[in-house]
């Protein structure tokens, strides 16, 4: 009987201290007054070959290149440190590798105020409410692959629901909403993928007060052409 009630409590206890988990194409950063600050790997990677990490501002300098190697950093995160250096503002990070591997990060990677995920699409096991702002006064669709989603205002009010829409395309499930940039957005879904249609972007956090919206220039960075000049030590 003790042995089945310990079973119970170790699921409970997995079932209900469910970390943050993310997958999206960035991570971005907002540092308001310059600092030393840190970027901290937290989780157990499984993937032998590791990840591989670059943060870089919106003129394309380099503030990190190199690997996270494989291994389980769950009680002494993997920290990066970057120093006071007279530079402030936006910066986004890369990750590359096995998406596995970068699910099993636990958020939020920095020790600075401002820090979202954003992108067109995302992947997430988390069951909490979300929060989001979008870049421009325009219509946002949003799909919920094989699954469902909702739009809620700052209010609590609901302003997009796939359920009520009853739209699809493919495997999506759609609904659309008319959005404007200084608004924050509440995203409650029932799915583990979802993304943007048309090549915009929303940048998410599960907390509200991280939000901002980085510097656009950042996205059009090609950080894969960038010459490295040798990893980061």
């Amino acid at each position: 009987m003790k042995k089945l009630l310990f079973v119970f409590f170790l699921f409970f206890l997995l079932c209900f201290s469910e970390g943050f988990h993310i997958y999206s194409k960035g991570y971005y950063f907002y540092e308001k007054e310059d600092r030393e600050w840190h970027i901290n790997f937290k989780g157990k990677f499984s993937a032998f070959c590791g990840i591989y990490f670059i943060l870089f501002n919106e003129r394309g300098d380099i503030f990190y290149c190199g690997v996270i190697p494989y291994g389980d950093y769950s009680d002494k995160p993997y920290t990066i440190k970057i120093p006071e250096d007279k530079i402030t503002g936006f910066y986004k990070g890369v990750l590359v590798g096995e998406e596995r591997t970068i699910d099993s990060l636990i958020l939020p990677l920095s020790d600075l105020e401002y820090e979202v995920y954003g992108g067109d699409y995302f992947a997430t096991h988390y069951k909490d409410r979300l929060y989001f702002k979008v870049e421009k006064d325009e219509l946002y669709v949003l799909g919920a692959y094989k699954g469902n989603l909702k739009v809620l205002n700052e209010k609590g009010e609901m302003i997009a629901d796939t359920k009520i829409t009853k739209k699809t395309e493919k495997y999506d499930n759609l609904t659309e909403f008319q959005a404007k940039k200084d608004d924050v957005y509440i995203l409650e879904k029932e799915c583990r993928y979802f993304r943007v249609k048309n090549d915009k972007k929303i940048f998410l956090s599960n907390d509200a007060k991280k939000l901002f919206i980085p510097d656009p220039a950042l996205d059009k960075i090609e950080w894969w052409k960038i010459p490295l000049k040798g990893e980061t030590k």
